[in-house]
């Protein structure tokens, strides 16, 4: 358990560290797509997939440190009704800080594109189902379901693909996928899929 609050607070210091720096100039100035990503470093994202199929809203936070890199951040939270079991995978609340590494490729226009892959890690608020036998020893016995909450942290990997117009918009197709670590009773693996659409600003 040190291990992994150690390894915790290592990456947390060091993603401070990146977001405290200026942001690069390894720019090619006659590169106007390339400018953008600095001159504006901040994007706010909006995924459309968990937000209305899942009933799932996440958004997201991207800082650009430079042209390669990048930290961030996403808040999901489940809007289901009580009745009905959040999904299993994104639980009632998530929060998930991540970075980003970058290969970006200039397209016309000054538009940019290109794949990233990501770490990152997760706190997860679960709800799930456990089902419990009462008198065990009565051949009528009783079984009964019972909902319990479990919070979990988890460490995983990520890779899209993302598209940044002239005009500040950014579109971004991606996929999550990690392993929570503390609590056995709660999902072991969080996975996320990622079609959303952002401003820079």
């Amino acid at each position: 358990m040190k291990k992994w609050i150690l390894a915790l607070a290592v990456v947390a210091l060091a993603s401070f560290g990146a977001s405290a720096q200026t942001v690069s100039l390894s720019y090619d100035d006659g590169n106007n797509g390339f400018r953008l990503l600095t001159e504006k470093p901040h994007e706010v994202k909006l995924n459309l997939i968990t937000s209305t199929v899942m009933l799932h809203p996440e958004v997201a936070y991207d800082y650009t440190i430079n042209t390669d890199l990048s930290v961030g951040g996403r808040v999901s939270f489940n809007i289901k009704n009580d009745n009905d079991q959040a999904d299993e995978t994104l639980g009632n609340f998530q929060i998930s800080p991540y970075v980003r590494w970058h290969f970006y490729k200039n397209t016309s226009g000054n538009a940019l594109r290109g794949f990233y892959v990501e770490g990152n890690m997760a706190y997860t608020n679960y709800t799930y189902v456990s089902n419990r036998t009462l008198n065990v020893n009565d051949p009528e016995h009783i079984m009964t379901t019972e909902k319990s909450k479990a919070n979990q942290f988890g460490l995983g990997v990520g890779a899209g693909y993302r598209w940044i117009t002239k005009g500040a918009w950014s579109f971004e197709l991606g996929s999550v996928v990690g392993r929570n670590l503390l609590n056995n009773d709660a999902p072991n693996v969080y996975w996320n899929t990622i079609f959303s659409i952002g401003k820079r600003f």
